[in-house]
């Protein structure tokens, strides 16, 4: 990236800054212990701005044409009104990375299914509950940023998500409830599956048990799942 800075100055840009970020990851949705998705993404994205003549221009793009966006930034710039200045700062190297105990990255999707999969089974526990949806997203970003001023950060964010939907139904009766547990971490995080996902069954097997404002008077109290 160094020498986009050096092609952006060469072109008359007092300040430049260009970033970029690459995500990936995995989705996978069961539906009553089968798999109703699952996918893997990847997204990148390239961001340039400038400072030419005073005047702030940005330009974006999915693909890798830095010479391009600073052409365009620069050009974006001219358009603008107000005028601005930056403080001088002190340059910033740094790298910074989300700690986890398992890399997700590291576990194949065989192993994401199964673990699901026996999350699924615990079903037979609560009788009241006729269906469970249950959700597992993963995620790798990495985040790069390079000014003129001679700062370079780089940023890999890793966060892992998993959620239980649980309903209890009958013909003319539907309660639900969700439950989702997330955090900037690796699949260790899946340590804790079995508990919400028995949460949102128990929570949702209370609320079919328990009396609407509507029926009060003939309603029966909370029974056990």
């Amino acid at each position: 990236m160094k020498k986009w800075i050096r092609y952006a100055e060469k072109k008359g840009a007092e300040y430049v800054e260009i970033s970029s970020v690459e995500g990936r990851g995995t989705t996978i949705e069961l539906y009553n212990g089968k798999i109703r998705e699952l996918s893997s993404r990847f997204k990148v994205g390239y961001g340039v701005r400038v400072l030419y003549k005073s005047k702030f221009g940005n330009a974006f793009s999915n693909k890798e044409e830095i010479k391009n966006l600073i052409d365009k930034a620069i050009k974006n710039s001219k358009v603008m009104e107000k005028r601005s200045e930056i403080a001088s700062c002190k340059a910033v190297k740094k790298r910074f990375y989300t700690k986890f105990k398992i890399n997700p990255e590291d576990v194949d999707y065989e192993r994401k299914i199964k673990d699901l999969v026996y999350v699924d089974k615990l079903r037979k526990d609560y009788r009241k509950v006729n269906t469970l949806k249950i959700s597992y997203f993963d995620g790798t970003v990495n985040h790069r940023f390079i000014n003129s001023e001679g700062s370079e950060l780089f940023v890999r964010d890793i966060y892992t998500v998993f959620v239980a939907w649980a309903f209890a139904k009958t013909r003319n009766k539907l309660e639900n409830f969700m439950e989702i547990e997330r955090g900037r971490c690796g699949y260790e995080l899946m340590k804790k599956s079995e508990e919400t996902a028995r949460y949102a069954m128990s929570k949702a097997c209370l609320l079919y048990t328990s009396p609407s404002p509507r029926d009060l008077s003939t309603s029966r109290m909370p029974s056990s799942a």
